[in-house]
């Protein structure tokens, strides 16, 4: 029985020793990757400083061109939209690197299915565990009590970012203009109004995580809240409750979600929720009337 614990013992120390380092050897890769989403990710986490971020999700990252709200306001930008995330990972975000500084001003471009209704948000979790922190450990918990557990390990962190570390470590792969990943091509097909009245169940958690942004931000941070362009005409209502949240904060709410200038105009839209680089060049120009 003694010999049993003490093999026990000796592995369990090999195992933790193991863990630290394929921790710190990973930890490192994605400092010094080159291109694509893990260096995109780090910068945001560790070392973007820029006065103005833009948050949301992959209509936030093709929709807000940096350059021209650059020229327009006078301070730096960093588009910081991700594919397919919302609120749950930007207030993780925004608590990690407010650590570091505070910008001045976030742009959040608001998608209902990723900001407001229900869907699986242990997805998130896949980009916050990589850059865990004291400061992010009640939203893991809220989504799950027991990941905390789980994130004491050092390779579970990276687990399922392997092949894209080294590959942003090895290759040159897509490149961004601070941030922002323009949309090329043209609409090329009719897409039908939806004003349907049926609206999705509200998350909680995420209308929380949405609460908590706008307290966080309060008196450090100006935000503002848009609906960029659809290409098609849907039920204003999706958005009510991020409205009470802006009003009940007196957060500056902009909607442009079925716009005349672009609403069924082909040209400015690569597929029926993005805008194409015209039109986010087109966008962004007229946002920044709006915020000056």
């Amino acid at each position: 029985m003694i010999k049993f614990i003490k093999k026990l013992l000796l592995f369990s120390i090999i195992m933790v020793v193991v863990d630290f380092c394929v921790g710190q050897i990973f930890s490192l890769l994605t400092k010094t990757a080159k291109s694509g989403d893990t260096a995109r990710n780090e910068y945001i986490a560790n070392r973007v400083n820029a006065d103005v971020l833009i948050f949301g999700s992959s209509r936030a990252m093709h929709h807000y061109v940096p350059d021209i709200l650059e020229d327009s306001l006078g301070m730096s930008c960093y588009n910081c939209g991700q594919d397919g995330n919302g609120i749950v990972l930007f207030l993780a975000r925004y608590r990690i690197l407010s650590e570091r500084y505070q910008p001045k001003i976030i742009i959040y471009d608001i998608e209902p299915e990723f900001d407001m209704f229900k869907g699986d948000n242990h997805k998130y979790i896949d980009l916050i565990k990589t850059y865990y922190s004291p400061e992010v450990e009640g939203l893991v918990d809220d989504i799950d009590c027991y990941e905390k557990y789980k994130l004491h390990s050092q390779m579970y962190r990276f687990n399922g970012k392997v092949i894209q570390i080294f590959a942003d470590n090895l290759i040159s792969t897509y490149q961004d203009n601070k941030g922002y990943r323009p949309m090329f091509g043209t609409l090329e097909y009719s897409v039908e109004d939806d004003m349907s009245s049926t609206i999705k169940d509200i998350d909680s958690l995420k209308l929380k995580c949405f609460e908590e942004l706008m307290i966080d931000c309060q008196g450090k941070t100006d935000l503002y809240l848009v609906v960029s362009p659809m290409f098609m005409k849907q039920n204003r209502d999706r958005f009510l409750k991020i409205k009470e949240l802006s009003e009940k904060y007196q957060v500056p709410f902009f909607d442009h979600f079925s716009d005349e200038l672009f609403l069924h105009k082909n040209v400015f839209f690569v597929d029926s929720y993005h805008l194409n680089d015209d039109g986010a060049k087109k966008f962004t120009s007229l946002m920044v009337k709006e915020l000056k």
